[in-house]
């Protein structure tokens, strides 16, 4: 796991990724990167995403997509309490309208 400081990244020891309050990481703004797979393709971003803050930074308007997270579909409105984890696989599909 790759710990980000400000523009730096630089590897820590296995056991600050697992348990970072104990080694005061989390109170000194450093923020732990976590993997996610999306339609297939391997991300990496900052630890304590929710889903609402993911689709955001993918630019995605929540209400135009479903979302499955580890093959099971995320109600709408559970967007913003769904906490993203370090090996999520999420698969996003937009609506198409058409006639």
């Amino acid at each position: 796991m790759k710990v980000k400081v400000a523009a730096k990244s630089f590897h820590r020891n296995p056991l600050e990724t697992v348990f970072p309050d104990q080694f005061g990481l989390s109170e000194c703004g450093f923020f732990i990167a976590m993997k996610v797979k999306i339609n297939g393709e391997d991300r990496e971003f900052d630890n304590g995403l929710s889903l609402t803050g993911l689709l955001e930074s993918l630019q995605i308007r929540p209400g135009r997509v479903v979302v499955e997270r580890n093959r099971d579909i995320v109600p709408r409105d559970s967007y913003a309490t769904t906490s993203i984890a370090d090996g999520d696989i999420l698969e996003i599909v937009h609506f198409v309208g058409g006639g």
